[in-house]
């Protein structure tokens, strides 16, 4: 184990994002089997912390975060380290207690949460109309491997990684900063994008159903964007227009040779584009 203060930067970065969501123990996910009980007190809970890390050896190339009961914060680490930062919310005078696994399986590390009664009725089941736990995890994660991170109702944020990521979440918010290439996904929940650099090895895909989308484009680069919705579009980037058929706009912009793709995709969200004339420093 590492010594604590490893994680009091990324606590400071962190945690009052998680903090804010601890105050969400009664909230239902819009997937949830039955509504809370109308007039129900909301339970007692406690609230653990637990820390802990894994030695990544140098064969491993895809680090994978599944945590379908509250949200993951994801930050840059810079040695072979992650790290996990755990808030528990233990719910109800009885709770069901969740089972973290952070291991290795071949060349993957994986974190995974659940609860033993996920496999019965599901990660969205209800207790009384309330949650039968939530946990947050503040993750460091070192240079190199792809992340793959899903929630559910849970927001995912990810800071300034060089790393590729694939990002997917259904109700939850999703913001992504980093310099390596991005394919990220959300249903409900909005999507903001903001690359570090012009120049990524895979094509970036952005997608939602009804989430908005807001991305920084780098105008610096030799980049190709086509975006397609049926809300709207906004922002200072000039699009050329097209109608796509079925009430729904396809925008285009190339810069230099068009090398670089993005690609950017809702069925109803609203779609806002920001210049970015420069690399940020």
């Amino acid at each position: 184990m590492r010594n604590a203060h490893i994680f009091s930067a990324f606590k400071q970065a962190v945690g009052l994002a998680i903090l804010s969501l601890l105050s969400a123990c009664s909230h239902v996910p819009r997937h949830s089997e039955a509504p809370p009980v109308a007039d129900a007190t909301p339970p007692p809970y406690q609230i653990e912390r637990i820390k802990r890390d894994l030695q990544l050896p140098p064969n491993v190339k895809q680090v994978r975060i599944h945590n379908p009961h509250g949200s993951v914060g994801i930050k840059s680490i810079d040695n072979r380290t992650l790290g996990a930062y755990e808030v528990v919310q233990l719910i109800g005078a009885t709770p069901e207690k969740p089972d973290i696994q952070m291991r290795l399986d071949g060349d993957v590390a994986v974190v995974e949460v659940s609860y033993a009664s996920d496999r019965r009725h599901g990660a969205d089941t209800l207790v009384n109309g309330f949650r039968k736990g939530r946990v947050d995890l503040g993750m460091f994660l070192p240079e190199g491997p792809e992340l793959q991170v899903t929630t559910t109702f849970g927001d995912i944020q990810v800071r300034r990684i060089n790393n590729e990521v694939v990002a997917r979440t259904r109700d939850g918010k999703l913001m992504v900063a980093g310099g390596g290439s991005i394919d990220a996904a959300t249903e409900s929940g909005d999507l903001r994008v903001f690359p570090t650099n012009a120049k990524w090895r895979k094509p970036m895909l952005l997608k939602t159903v009804s989430g908005n989308i807001l991305m920084e484009v780098p105008m610096y680069g030799q980049i190709r964007l086509d975006a397609e919705t049926s809300g709207s579009f906004g922002g200072q980037v000039a699009l050329q227009l097209r109608d796509a058929g079925k009430e729904r706009q396809h925008g285009q912009l190339s810069r230099g040779d068009g090398s670089q793709h993005i690609r950017i995709d809702s069925d109803s969200g609203d779609i806002y584009l920001i210049p970015l004339n420069a690399p940020p420093h």
